[in-house]
C-alpha cells in the first residue's frame, strides 16, 4: 500500500501536496478505489482518492492506522556538512533508519560551508527526506534543518537527553558506556570527511557532551551515522528491530 503525507485535513478529507499530484496520478497510476496510507499532522489514515483536479487532489478517509512505525526513542542528527552526493545518501539512510532530524553542521574540517547551503539544496535536502520517509513509512517527514556552525548548534545540543559525538581518536568510551534505555532525546554529532579536529572535541567535551568510538576501523564520513544509528537502536530495543 502507498503511503502519503497530506498538506492539510479537513471535514473527513485529506488534501496532498501540489508537488505530490502528478506522482499519484500519472507515476503511480493509483485506481479511484484503491486504497492509500496518508498521514497528517503524527496520525494516519486509510483513504481512497476523492477528487482530482491537475491542482488539488482529495482523498477521502475510510479509517485510521493503529500501527506504530516509530520509534520511543527520538535521534536528532548533526552531520557535518559533506561533498553533495554524500550528503544526499546520509540524509535519505538515515531517515530510512530512523531518525528523527538533521541538522547539517559546518565544522573546521568540512568541504562544504555553510554558505554553500542555499534555499535550492535546502530544497533537495528536503524532498530526498520526504522521498525518504514515504518509501520507509515513516509516520512523518523528519525536519532537515537549516545549515549551522559548530557554535550555533551548541546552543540546540543542550536540550537533548544524551549527546553523543563520533570520533575516531576516542579510545575509552564507547556506546556501551552508557544506559540509554531511559533517554528519550539524544544527539548523535558526526564529522566530516578528515573528521573533527581536536580542539572541537575539547570544546564540545567540556558541555559534558560525550565522545565514542565507533570500533578499531575507521568509517567513511557517510558510513558512520548510519552504523551509529544502528547500534543505538539496537541497545535501546534489545534486539535487532528498528
Amino acid at each position: 500500500m502507498h503511503r502519503f503525507f497530506a498538506e492539510k485535513k479537513d471535514e473527513g478529507l485529506l488534501y496532498l501536496a501540489k508537488e505530490d499530484i502528478k506522482h499519484f496520478k500519472d507515476v503511480l497510476r493509483i485506481k479511484d478505489d484503491e486504497e492509500v496510507e496518508v498521514y497528517v499532522d503524527g496520525s494516519g489514515y486509510i483513504a481512497v482518492l476523492n477528487s482530482y483536479t491537475k491542482d488539488e487532489l482529495s482523498i477521502k478517509i475510510l479509517s485510521e492506522i493503529n500501527e506504530k512505525y516509530e520509534s520511543d526513542l527520538k535521534i536528532t542528527l548533526f552531520q557535518s556538512l559533506v561533498k553533495s552526493d554524500k550528503m544526499d545518501f546520509i540524509i535519505q539512510k538515515a531517515i530510512e533508519m530512523g531518525v528523527y532530524g538533521i541538522v547539517p553542521i559546518e565544522t573546521k574540517r568540512s568541504i562544504v560551508k555553510k554558505k554553500y547551503i542555499k534555499d535550492k539544496k535546502l530544497e533537495r535536502y528536503k524532498n530526498i527526506a520526504k522521498a525518504a520517509a514515504m518509501q520507509s513509512k515513516r509516520e512523518f517527514i523528519p525536519n532537515v534543518s537549516d545549515a549551522m556552525k559548530l557554535d550555533e548548534a551548541k546552543e540546540i545540543l543542550d536540550g537533548f537527553d544524551l549527546v553523543l559525538i563520533a570520533y575516531e581518536d576516542e579510545l575509552d568510551n564507547s556506546i556501551k558506556n552508557y544506559d540509554i534505555k531511559d533517554k528519550k532525546n539524544i544527539a548523535i554529532v558526526v564529522g566530516p570527511e578528515g573528521g573533527f579536529d581536536i580542539s572541537e572535541i575539547d570544546e564540545l567535551k567540556k558541555f559534558g557532551y560525550k565522545s565514542i568510538s565507533m570500533g578499531k576501523r575507521i568509517l567513511r564520513a557517510e558510513t558512520a551515522p548510519i552504523a551509529l544509528l544502528t547500534m543505538l537502536y539496537y541497545e535501546f530495543n534489545g534486539s535487532g528491530l528498528l
